[in-house]
């Protein structure tokens, strides 16, 4: 009865902690696919409705920019323009690029001419393009585009680069914990961890995550191990991007490979026991207690006693 009972509130805890994560999950991924929509929102902004309607020749767009990068500040880091050559055009805020520095080589850059209809977002890195007067560098991603640049009767084609702050990113995290000890993690569509945790412990060696085999599941509830041990992912795809948003609920709690679990058994087998043991001590007592009576009966009317049996 005790192992019956375990199994059944084991089976319904863990039924419940997952509905309950998929929830938690649920938002994320809600609150990333509305944070990248605003990211998208922007980028079209500056393509169609500020750096295709200026003409280069005779109007300046660095004020532009700066307009839409003041509107963006909590998280965009910086709006570049550049022509197909690599050369800043403009910059929000005002920056120099360092010497030496070629964009073209950039992947960010190669990927909006090669793929001229679709935005890209890159993984996240050190922002270090730029002359910084204090010697730091940003953690960033990068959005980029390819844009039409106009020269009076003249177009050619040039590449929006958007920084995004990885801090606006990460806050979509790093408020969430799991229920059950699990947690959330952000993977790209070729298994590149673009947000974790563990990061920092997954960059010295301390932790493995196998991002690569989350980032090919489909959407939904899978059961897999998980180092030495089971675990629920619990997987979303975010819109556009190919970025999936995967929850680890480690299944540590709902076994009986630990000292926690086994004390639970036992509390249950005793709680059993001690009932089992009490309600048979009621029974008997009924039963027994009319023999009694026949019994005594019996004892003082041999002794002489005017007995009614």
């Amino acid at each position: 009865s005790g192992l019956t009972f375990y199994a059944r509130f084991s089976s319904q805890l863990q039924s419940n902690v997952r509905s309950e994560n998929r929830q938690l999950v649920e938002q994320v991924n809600q609150s990333l696919n509305s944070y990248l929509r605003s990211m998208i929102r922007l980028s079209d902004s500056l393509s169609y409705g500020v750096i295709k309607n200026t003409n280069l020749s005779d109007d300046s767009i660095g004020e532009k920019l700066q307009l839409l990068y003041d509107n963006n500040t909590s998280l965009v880091e910086s709006i570049v323009l550049f022509d197909a050559a690599g050369n800043a055009l403009a910059t929000a805020p005002p920056a120099t690029l360092k010497k030496g520095v070629d964009v073209t080589q950039y992947e960010w850059f190669r990927r909006a001419l090669e793929q001229t209809e679709n935005l890209h977002f890159s993984t996240p890195a050190v922002q270090n393009m730029f002359v910084s007067s204090d010697g730091s560098y940003s953690y960033v991603l990068s959005l980029s585009c390819a844009v039409e640049l106009t020269y009076g009767t003249r177009t050619e084609q040039g590449v929006l680069l958007i920084t995004l702050k990885y801090g606006g990113l990460s806050e979509l995290f790093s408020n969430t914990a799991l229920i059950n000890g699990g947690y959330i993690y952000l993977v790209s569509s070729d298994g590149t961890i673009l947000y974790h945790p563990k990061q920092q412990l997954i960059a010295t060696g301390r932790y493995e995550e196998d991002s690569a085999r989350a980032a090919a599941l489909p959407d939904g509830i899978h059961t897999l191990e998980h180092g030495a041990r089971r675990a629920t992912l619990l997987v979303r795809s975010a819109g556009y991007t190919g970025w999936k948003v995967v929850g680890v609920i480690p299944q540590v709690a709902l076994t009986l490979d630990t000292a926690h679990d086994f004390l639970f058994l036992l509390m249950i087998f005793l709680v059993f026991f001690d009932a089992l043991v009490l309600i048979n001590a009621l029974i008997s007592t009924r039963l027994t207690r009319p023999i009694q009576q026949l019994e005594n009966s019996v004892q003082r009317l041999e002794r002489g006693e005017n007995e009614a049996i």
